[in-house]
């Protein structure tokens, strides 16, 4: 959060000062770096910001796939991985047993809005919790 604030900062900063250096006519040259860098860190500040994966958080998720598997590193153990529609996002619910998971997985009808909770552990968002419908 703070190399984001950090780099709005510095981008504001230097689009101030270019702006600065041209409306006083001084180096036009300067000033047309100092604003392309500006607006290039701002730039980037959004992008790392969207970016960066939360660790926990809730959303309104809208189903796109729902899948039963068993895991690869677990035998005899089975995931329920839930897609969302607008971000692509694949949601896992880890049960002990086949059923557990069959149980889980058939909670979810897709193009149905559902409001969710999760963690985000080993590249992989996990639900917490859900509530059916909106």
């Amino acid at each position: 959060m703070y190399l984001v604030l950090s780099l709005y900062a510095i981008g504001v900063g230097a689009i101030g000062l270019g702006m600065f250096y041209i409306l006083t006519r001084r180096d036009n040259k300067f000033a047309l770096k100092s604003v392309l860098a500006g607006i290039i860190l701002i730039i980037i500040g959004f992008v790392v910001n969207e970016n960066r994966p939360v660790v926990e958080g809730a959303a309104t998720i809208t189903v796109k796939a729902v899948s039963l598997s068993e895991t690869t590193t677990e035998p005899n153990q089975y995931h329920c991985d839930v897609v969302d529609e607008a971000s692509g996002i694949s949601y896992r619910f880890v049960g002990a047993d086949s059923g557990e998971a069959a149980a889980y997985c058939e909670k979810f009808k897709v193009g149905s809005d559902y409001k969710i909770e999760y963690k985000y552990e080993e590249e992989q968002y996990y639900f917490h919790n859900h509530t059916d419908g909106q």
